[in-house]
C-alpha cells in the first residue's frame, strides 16, 4: 500500500468518526442532553455516553441523514452495537467504506 493510499484511508476513517460522533451528539441534543462528552472509538454508548433507547433511535436517524443510508433496527440492534467503533463498523458496511 502506498503512502498516498494510507493517507486516504486515514482521512476516510476521520470523516467516518467525525460523522458518527456528530450523529451521537445530535441524538443526545435532540433528547435534551448537551452531548458534551469526550468521544473516542472505544467509548461505550450506554456506560460512557449515557445513551438510552431514545438516544439510540435518534442516533439511527441522524446517521441515516449524515451518511445518506437506510439502516434497519437489526443493523443497530441493542447489545450488538455497544461502542462508537461498533457504530463505525455498521456505517462502513452500509456505505462500503473500507476499514483502515
Amino acid at each position: 500500500m502506498t503512502r498516498e493510499n494510507e493517507v486516504e484511508m486515514i482521512d476516510a476513517d476521520r470523516v467516518l468518526f467525525d460523522g458518527v460522533t456528530g450523529a451521537i451528539r445530535k441524538a443526545k441534543q435532540m433528547n435534551g442532553d448537551p452531548g458534551d462528552y469526550e468521544i473516542t472509538p472505544a467509548s461505550r454508548l450506554d456506560a460512557d455516553l449515557a445513551m438510552d433507547s431514545l438516544d439510540h433511535v435518534a442516533m439511527l436517524v441522524a446517521i441515516e441523514e449524515e451518511f445518506g443510508v437506510i439502516a434497519s433496527d437489526e443493523d443497530f440492534a441493542l447489545g450488538s452495537v455497544t461502542t462508537v467503533a461498533d457504530v463505525m463498523d455498521v456505517v462502513r458496511r452500509l456505505t462500503d467504506v473500507p476499514r483502515h
